[in-house]
């Protein structure tokens, strides 16, 4: 249970982008194609907050309640949208820098607000501490 709630923790971050054309005659706004976010922090036991995000999340998500991404939810992110993922695959990994449990995570996005290209999937992987603890190891991404 522990491993789903910090893997589905992290996967509740994906970000998406916008790309505005510099020239105004042809300024279109482009499909956001991933979401990246390079900070996780928070508890097991409580909320997590992605921040330091790309794309079309305002740069980070609202506390997310973490036993709510145990079997997939919804991200809601600083700007209003949402990215919300299925149930994530958790696999434990070996992380020099993670003195605690290290997990990598897999989870599909089934429904977006951000404007994603295409709904793909977020993948990560996060080091949960001995006092649960949470933090990402590698960026939070959704292709």
């Amino acid at each position: 249970m522990r491993r789903v709630l910090l893997a589905v923790a992290a996967l509740a971050i994906p970000v998406s982008v916008i790309t505005v054309s510099s020239s105004a005659a042809w300024a279109k706004t482009k499909p956001e194609t991933s979401i990246v976010c390079k900070t996780l922090t928070g508890n097991v036991t409580s909320t997590v907050v992605a921040s330091q995000c790309t794309g079309n999340t305002g740069g980070s998500s609202e506390a997310v309640d973490a036993s709510d991404l145990a079997t997939g939810g919804t991200i809601t992110w600083s700007n209003g949208k949402t990215t919300t993922i299925g149930t994530p695959t958790i696999t434990s990994v070996h992380n020099k820098k993670c003195s605690g449990t290290a997990e990598s995570f897999s989870a599909p996005v089934t429904a977006d607000t951000t404007g994603l290209k295409t709904l793909g999937t977020t993948t990560g992987e996060v080091c949960v501490s001995s006092s649960d603890s949470i933090s990402a190891l590698k960026p939070l991404k959704t292709t």
